[in-house]
């Protein structure tokens, strides 16, 4: 999160929130929503005290209201409001004065799917309103896993983000220790625009009878920093953005 010097600073929390996405296990995936940190930055020569609250209109792509709130802003610089919402919306900000006269008025569309929290800075530069959209981790989930002594490519999905700035990386435990799948010279799969991946796990030897699975996700510009595992110790990466680990039937 960026840190700016204000004359007056107002954070407005605006949480959409659904159900959790993604599969069973430990994930790193946040929950369905979106939060709203609002900044307003006030020219040096006007008052803080002009800016009295924010009016809030969630609307979807009809542009049919779906909800509507005035936001105080107290002596401290803050407001909260809260919905129940996800999908694609426009969410239209106007900051007013005293009189209710709209000082400065942004509209910005935003999808808000299960399984992601997004962040949006708001900056008042007065006349204008500027938004910086940073999305949260995306969810993580396994949705295919081969049988033990059969076979076959472990599939998942990813929800959330841009595809094809993450990739998966994945491990599976025999006899022998945990591997990298499907090789050292392959060590992460790619994601494909509708968020599905697939990783062969059985090329060989003990593979079949693996019994466990560990699959990170991580940023492509990582990729270097994945430990090559060939029959040792359990991997750790600490710049995973999340992962699920799975026990093979």
């Amino acid at each position: 999160m960026k840190k700016v010097a204000m004359i007056i600073i107002v954070v407005l929390l605006v949480a959409l929130f659904s159900g959790c996405g993604g599969g069973g296990g430990n994930s790193g995936g946040g929950t369905g929503g979106i939060k709203i940190p609002g900044v307003l930055e006030i020219k040096a020569e006007l008052s803080g005290s002009q800016i009295t609250n924010l009016h809030l209109t969630i609307e979807d792509l009809a542009n049919v209201q779906i909800a509507t709130t005035d936001i105080a802003i107290d002596p401290n610089g803050f407001g909260k409001a809260r919905f129940s919402q996800i999908g694609q919306r426009i969410l239209k900000i106007e900051a007013k004065n005293a009189n209710g006269l709209a000082i400065s008025f942004k509209n910005i569309s935003v999808n808000i799917p299960s399984g992601l929290a997004t962040e949006i800075d708001l900056t008042n530069k007065w006349n204008d309103l500027i938004s910086e959209i940073h999305e949260g981790v995306p969810d993580l989930e396994l949705t295919s896993i081969p049988e033990r002594y059969y076979g076959g490519n472990l599939v998942g999905k990813v929800a959330g983000g841009n595809p094809s700035e993450f990739g998966t990386v994945t491990y599976t435990r025999t006899s022998d220790g945990w591997s990298i799948k499907p090789s050292p010279e392959i060590p992460m799969a790619s994601i494909a625009t509708n968020g599905v991946w697939s990783c062969r796990i059985d090329t060989g030897g003990l593979d079949t009878t693996a019994t466990e699975i560990l699959t990170y996700l991580v940023r492509q510009s990582d990729k270097d920093k994945i430990p090559i595992v060939s029959g040792g110790a359990k991997p750790i990466l600490p710049f995973a953005l999340g992962y699920e680990h799975a026990w093979r039937k």
